[in-house]
């Protein structure tokens, strides 16, 4: 049985080694979608919820991710060029620390699904099967748990 969930979030960043619009800083609202797979739940003595995963607590640990990890942040990527690190550094010196460096390649919709899939699997576990991140209504990047390594 597969359930879904859907997050939003706002935030802003900037590719630095894209060829176009995208290397300016810019913002989106972000839409994610988490995917569990699983049996139907079964409690002691037997006693069955109904459910593959209680969407409350699917809520719960998503929220710690989103909230304090995305939601209305500079993201940039730690393995992101001088640029951006730069700029988070001067938003810290001037008292605005909304910013998170990920540790990602860069903060394309792909490497942010891809480590939300990873903060997700620590929090519930490997009923957490994929990953989909849209970035504007028309385009998204979607991830498959087997498709992460231990090691990413």
């Amino acid at each position: 049985m597969n359930i879904t969930k859907e997050f939003w979030f706002q935030a802003a960043h900037r590719l630095e080694t894209h060829d176009g619009p995208c290397s300016k800083l810019h913002g989106h609202g972000y839409r994610v979608v988490i995917e569990l797979e699983g049996d139907i739940e079964i409690r002691e003595n037997h006693y069955s919820l109904g459910m593959v995963k209680d969407y409350g607590r699917i809520s719960h640990a998503m929220k710690s991710i989103i909230d304090e990890n995305l939601d209305h942040r500079f993201l940039v990527a730690a393995g992101q060029g001088a640029p951006s690190l730069r700029l988070a550094n001067l938003m810290k010196a001037i008292g605005e620390e909304e910013y998170s460096v990920l540790p990602i390649k860069a903060t394309t919709a792909e490497e942010i699904a891809r480590w939300i899939l990873r903060m997700a699997q620590q929090e519930m576990g490997r009923l957490v099967v994929a990953c989909t991140v849209h970035e504007t209504n028309t385009t998204s990047a979607r991830i498959d748990g087997w498709q992460v390594k231990a090691s990413q």
